[in-house]
């Protein structure tokens, strides 16, 4: 959600972060895998040409970046983290390292999970429109 705001450097910073993500807990699903794909598709042809970096380094810069830029970056690491339908603790270690690097508050925080828990619902909700 709204990665096409990022640049070229912020998306391929978030790509970073979120292969760090996926493999936090030691498992990458089929259901992450996908997650990824949209992500990526949603970044476009900018997306494609990443290669993995250090994830500490995207951390120091996406620091540098603004509040929106790491709030977008925190929205979808949530809904990667959730895409398997369970918040693993080494996720959740990842996500609360970003929250507290980056500054960002605990109401801000349970807005994103709100807004997270918001879309997860409305996409299992079109499915069973569209399969009735």
């Amino acid at each position: 959600m709204l990665l096409d705001l990022l640049t070229k450097d912020e998306k391929h910073l978030f790509l970073d972060l979120a292969a760090h993500m996926t493999k936090a807990d030691g498992t990458i699903l089929e259901s992450e895998s996908l997650e990824l794909k949209i992500m990526t598709n949603e970044m476009g042809k900018e997306a494609k040409d990443h290669s993995a970096k250090d994830v500490n380094d995207a951390v120091k810069e996406l620091g540098k970046s603004s509040t929106k830029i790491q709030r977008i970056v925190l929205l979808n690491l949530i809904v990667l983290s959730l895409s398997d339908d369970f918040y693993h603790t080494e996720e959740h270690l990842v996500i609360e390292e970003l929250l507290e690097t980056w500054n960002i508050s605990a109401k801000k925080k349970a807005e994103l999970f709100k807004l997270v828990y918001n879309y997860k619902d409305l996409r299992e909700k079109a499915k069973l429109v569209v399969s009735a």
